[in-house]
Formats: structure tokens, C-alpha cells, sequence
């Protein structure tokens, strides 16, 4: 079953935080439509001090554009998507694997 976490906008906009434990990994995030180019939505995680942080693995910043359509974590934690202004309506979804 797929989770609606930010509902197709053209505007800017931050997800729904959603939580991850054990039983929804790997859990994945989604923009449909997908995103064009020069377009970007990038995962934030909770961090210990209750702020949320940019999410960045291997010196790389976890993000949605042209050529990474679908993007997965793998640690429990509470996650959001924050999608830049794009030229339509586009929402954010995400998916855990033991809920298709």
C-alpha cells in the first residue's frame, strides 16, 4: 500500500513525517509524476536533538530528480521529503515492501 506523504502540488512543500521500524524496511520514496529536469525533492531524517537533517550517505545528498526516481532507506528512524517549486503538480508517496 502506497502512503500519500505530500499531495501533488506545484508549490514547495515538506512531507508528512512518516515513521520507520524494522518491519517497513526497506522503505522507499516516490515523486509522481516524476520529477524534470533540474527539478529535486531531498529525504530529511529526525535527528536526536528533535531537529530534522538533511539525509546524506557517501557524501552525497538522498534526494528525488531525473535519474533517481525512487530512493530507499534501510534504517529505522522518522523521515520526511522536502520538494523544491516544480513545473506541475507533483506529490510525494512512499511504500514499504511487506505493505505492497
Amino acid at each position: 500500500m502506497t502512503d500519500t506523504l505530500l499531495t501533488a502540488t506545484a508549490s514547495s512543500g515538506t512531507s508528512d513525517p512518516v515513521g520507520v521500524t524494522g518491519a517497513d524496511l526497506p522503505y522507499g520514496f516516490h515523486a509522481a509524476p516524476p520529477l524534470e529536469g533540474g527539478e529535486t525533492a531531498h529525504l530529511e531524517f529526525l535527528g536526536g536533538d528533535g531537529n530534522y537533517h538533511a539525509l546524506w550517505i557517501d557524501g552525497f545528498k538522498v534526494q528525488l530528480d531525473t535519474t533517481r526516481r525512487m530512493v530507499g532507506v534501510y534504517i529505522p528512524g522518522t523521515y520526511r521529503v522536502v520538494k523544491e517549486s516544480t513545473t506541475q503538480a507533483i506529490g510525494i508517496y512512499g511504500n514499504a515492501e511487506n505493505k505492497l
